[in-house]
């Protein structure tokens, strides 16, 4: 699914990538260390085009090391079970069905928000960026490509955050990496992000209403929330425009009409989607 799946978008020249590379914040889960099946360096890169004349190189994991992931953690589980086999094939079922590795695969939408970023510079340089739910980072990478005084990629999935690390070390690019919960308030330091991304993280029923209260948490007055949403999804634009109806109430306008894109990009999911980018601003912290 993978590897391959990138694109329909001819790979095209690299653009100027900065040269200072601080570490990672997160540290390498086990599974991403050298030694291990899901080891960044190792994996293979990708080329996305984000415009005409430039493209980033992303570190996508391949499905064999994401199986082999799966089963050595089920090996784990396994060795204390009285039935080897059994607890093997559970443990594996139980993952696959309730925590599939969407961390693994690139997404539309953060294809639609690295276009974005890379088209209008403006949003993110010379601020602080935080990604909400970056998976692999495309869009962390994108804005410090364009710019970003600093870049947080932050997710719940450490693996993901190690192979968005790699990918901005292949490219010389600053970014620094956290594990966090969106309902962990504490975890976040209030009003430390002028501009936040939010792409291809509104599928879950709850998801405006958990994000809302972080976005009012980490976006000062002055800043911007940047949503680049899947509209192709069952809910279509529901999730979207409740996030927008909350945003609202803490003070943050929208700027310009939502603007809509076509993404082609070959996934488990299709190859074609309709993407919604809408930008907020914060006129005032209430």
């Amino acid at each position: 699914m993978l590897v391959g799946l990138l694109c329909r978008l001819p790979p095209l020249a690299s653009i100027q990538l900065c040269a200072t590379i601080p570490p990672s914040c997160e540290p390498l889960p086990p599974c991403c260390e050298p030694d291990g099946p899901l080891y960044p360096a190792d994996a293979p890169q990708a080329t996305v085009a984000i415009s005409e004349t430039g493209s980033l190189c992303l570190r996508v994991p391949d499905d064999d090391a994401v199986m082999e992931d799966y089963i050595g953690q089920a090996h784990q589980v396994a060795l204390a079970a009285d039935d080897y086999d059994a607890a093997m094939l559970a443990h594996c079922q139980q993952a696959i069905t309730e925590d599939p590795a969407y961390w693994a695969q690139l997404w539309p939408s953060a294809v639609a928000m690295s276009r974005w970023l890379q088209e209008r510079p403006e949003l993110v340089a010379g601020r602080r960026v935080v990604e909400i739910g970056s998976g692999l980072g495309l869009a962390s990478l994108a804005a410090a490509a364009a710019g970003a005084a600093s870049v947080l990629a932050t997710d719940r999935e450490p693996r993901a955050l190690a192979f968005a690390s790699q990918s901005a070390r292949d490219g010389g690019l600053e970014l620094a990496t956290a594990a966090r919960d969106w309902s962990a308030l504490d975890e976040w330091e209030p009003g430390s992000a002028d501009a936040v991304l939010c792409a291809d993280v509104l599928y879950g029923t709850e998801a405006a209403a958990q994000l809302a209260p972080l976005l009012d948490h980490l976006v000062p007055a002055g800043g911007s929330v940047l949503v680049a949403d899947n509209a192709d999804r069952p809910y279509g634009d529901e999730h979207r425009e409740e996030l927008h109806a909350l945003l609202g109430e803490c003070g943050f306008v929208q700027r310009g009409a939502e603007e809509r894109v076509a993404i082609e990009l070959k996934t488990q999911q299709g190859e074609r989607f309709a993407i919604r980018l809408v930008l907020m601003d914060r006129s005032e912290k209430r």
